[in-house]
């Protein structure tokens, strides 16, 4: 069913107006569309016929190179007001400290770098900690990160850490351990070492040499090696540093992906975007690209060009691989009035129909926008027999949206769209405390919500004036996000409900209490290394800290909301919060404005709990070396090698059911997996494990 019929999208049409669809011959020149760099906040358009920028997605990681790391003077004076309005309302904040060693006394290293990786390698973000250890990280992008301190001498075990809109994360403490040696080799399938190949693993790189052996200083732990070469795909292996045994990584033959882009008429087409294994290129003037060799098999190959059409095609190795581009159309958006201020935005989208709904997706690849007139917008390099959403917002906050479905076969002329234009507005924001009094100088930062896509846009901030009151004009009437804060207070994320233009400004009070402490004891622990953690949670934000030898701890300039408090054991890897949730004893506080409550553990979890293991092979017989380790969900909690005697020992947080893996190095070492095994630190029972050769 075509989206354009389905009920959702015409209720959308009667709401902007009625669609007219006509036949219409432009001769307005066209430019390409540029992509706008993360340090514009908006998009502008100053004269007819110039191309209109689009803005960044927010909730797209960023390429390298343009991303906002600015770390505060004080994490309890951020520099708000200097920022985009959109990172305001989007960011998540990373905030902790950085020191050296287990004991809370000891010293930071000078000249430490903290950053935060992107799983999927899109993304990275990076600072340096103050002197004194603290640091702040700014994520303009949604996933999980992997957040590394390292200089160096030294390192810290990867943090895993979920970027999510408008949160801070209170890492607690990063502490820095000494590099160890990892060696191995980078082979061909034939196990021929490589030489150039680089290798990278965690923050350091380097290259083989010319039997193809490398050397890294990595810190201890999991750590995961990445290694390609031109002529091959990437490889990768994943190992326990440190490691007597060497790391293999071995590279399967890839091919480059070459090609050559033609229109209908088969002529070359120059300066056309292609992507292919998530990177994106042009064509030169003979229409051609190229993609380095990888090892994905078949590769997937699209082609987009504005204005000579887009096509796409599976590359199955024969090269140059050729691809003939359909012609693409063009809409104009015909105002029913006239746009006067300049073009603050314009959005486009392609709707998809999925399980739960329709769902939309910023079409940026291949597509061209320019402003014709003040009543005409053009859009162009939009698919045949697809549907698209085009939503123009001016300075004035004026803004219009239509909804088309492009036709097969692609008509010749353009297709034109009347849209009702929706007049903007005022929206006042009045900040108080608990007790009514004005809150100067607080920071509010808002954006319209689109109700279609729940995209923010048209981002704006202001800073409250000495009767606690902001007032932004020229607003889309659209639903808005309202996130206010001020140093000392809890920060606070409202809503603006959509009212109509008419009437007056829309005028929202929004209440900053203040901020709460939480003090608290917990069993006191044998010494400062076996000191547990505690993580307080709440709804908008996470914190760690870790009690004192006297076992003390304290949390400060809380928001005065509910948070939950819960105890973790000092060997618990912190990933397993991430991936397995509290799984020990919580506490729930309800904060009250500016009070310090008291929190008591009576939990002993300072002392973890011991899993005797004996590793055999199919006739008992000892087998050393083999690598075990314990797991939680999707977390690995400890590991050890197994002795001479194929004695074992794992050191577990707390009494539970694990997952015990026993593997060797290699693809084709024996290896066995045990589910449900319990451990409460009671039975003298010892844990044997069957390792079976591949058959």
């Amino acid at each position: 069913m075509k989206l354009a019929h389905v009920g959702f999208v015409g209720a959308v049409v009667t709401s902007i107006g009625v669609a007219v669809v006509a036949w219409m011959w432009t001769k307005d020149p066209i430019e390409a569309l540029e992509w706008q760099s993360s340090g514009e906040s908006t998009s502008t358009v100053s004269a007819t016929a110039v191309p209109v920028r689009e803005p960044l997605r927010v909730d797209l990681a960023l390429p390298p190179g343009e991303v906002g790391v600015e770390p505060f003077d004080d994490p309890r004076a951020r520099a708000w007001a200097a920022r985009d309005p959109r990172a305001i309302l989007e960011a998540t904040w990373v905030i902790g400290r950085v020191r050296a060693g287990a004991s809370p006394s000891a010293e930071p290293v000078a000249s430490t770098r903290v950053r935060a990786i992107a799983v999927d390698g899109s993304n990275t973000v990076e600072g340096e900690a103050f002197p004194e250890g603290r640091f702040a990280l700014e994520l303009l992008g949604r996933g999980t990160f992997e957040l590394v301190a390292s200089n160096a001498r030294s390192t810290s075990i990867p943090l895993p850490i979920e970027g999510a809109q408008g949160r801070t994360i209170d890492v607690g403490v990063l502490e820095l351990t000494p590099r160890v040696a990892l060696f191995g080799r980078v082979v061909d399938a034939g196990g021929r070492g490589l030489p150039a190949a680089a290798v990278r693993a965690r923050d350091v790189a380097t290259t083989t040499d010319a039997t193809g052996a490398f050397a890294l200083e990595v810190g201890a732990g999991h750590v995961r090696v990445e290694a390609e070469m031109p002529g091959f795909g990437r490889g990768e292996r994943s190992v326990n540093a440190p490691s007597t045994a060497p790391c293999v990584v071995q590279l399967a033959p890839g091919a480059e992906v070459t090609g050559v882009v033609v229109d209908a008429a088969g002529a070359a087409v120059e300066s056309c975007e292609v992507r292919c294994f998530g990177a994106t290129t042009r064509t030169d003037a003979r229409g051609t690209f190229r993609f380095a060799a990888r090892s994905e098999e078949r590769p997937f190959v699209v082609a987009r060009h504005a204005h000579r059409g887009a096509g796409s095609g599976v590359f199955d190795g024969v090269t140059p691989m050729r691809i003939v581009l359909d012609r693409t159309a063009a809409v104009v958006l015909l105002f029913d009035r006239a746009l006067s201020a300049e073009l603050r935005e314009v959005v486009v989208e392609r709707l998809r129909e999925a399980a739960g709904g329709i769902t939309s997706e910023r079409a940026t690849f291949g597509v061209d926008v320019v402003r014709q007139d003040a009543s005409r917008v053009r859009v162009a390099g939009l698919a045949a027999g697809e549907d698209h959403r085009v939503r123009v917002y001016a300075a004035d906050g004026a803004c219009a949206s239509a909804i088309v479905s492009i036709p097969v076969p692609v008509p010749e002329l353009d297709l034109v769209v009347a849209c009702a234009v929706e007049r903007g507005g005022s929206i006042d924001v009045r900040v108080a405390d608990e007790h009514g009094h004005a809150v100067p100088g607080a920071v509010v930062a808002l954006a319209a919500l689109d109700e279609a896509s729940t995209e923010l846009v048209a981002a704006n901030s202001a800073a409250t004036a000495a009767d606690g009151c902001a007032r932004f004009t020229d607003r889309p009437a659209h639903e808005h996000v309202v996130h206010v804060f001020a140093n000392g207070r809890s920060e606070a994320t409202v809503h603006v409900a959509r009212t109509p233009v008419a009437g007056g400004p829309r005028a929202i009070t929004v209440v900053l209490r203040a901020s709460s402490h939480v003090i608290g004891t917990v069993p006191r622990p044998a010494t400062e290394v076996t000191a547990p953690w505690i993580r307080a949670s709440s709804r908008g934000a996470t914190r760690w800290t870790r009690a004192s030898a006297a076992g003390s701890f304290e949390f400060r300039e809380l928001a005065a909301e509910p948070w939950e408090f819960t105890l973790w054991p000092p060997e618990l890897p912190r990933a397993v919060a991430v991936h397995a949730g509290p799984m020990l004893p919580a506490q729930v506080l309800e904060l009250e404005p500016g009070r310090t409550h008291e929190l008591t553990f009576v939990e002993d979890v300072s002392r973890a709990i011991a899993l005797r293991i004996v590793v055999v092979d199919e006739l008992g017989r000892p087998r050393s070396a083999v690598r075990v380790s314990a797991w939680l969900d999707a977390a690995e909690v400890a590991s050890t090698r197994s002795a001479a005697d194929g004695g074992a020992e794992l050191v577990l947080p707390w009494t539970a059911r694990y997952t015990v893996r026993a593997e060797g190095d290699r693809d084709d070492d024996p290896s066995a997996i045990l589910d449900g095994v319990t451990c409460d630190g009671r039975a003298d029972d010892v844990l044997t494990i069957v390792v079976r050769a591949p058959r």
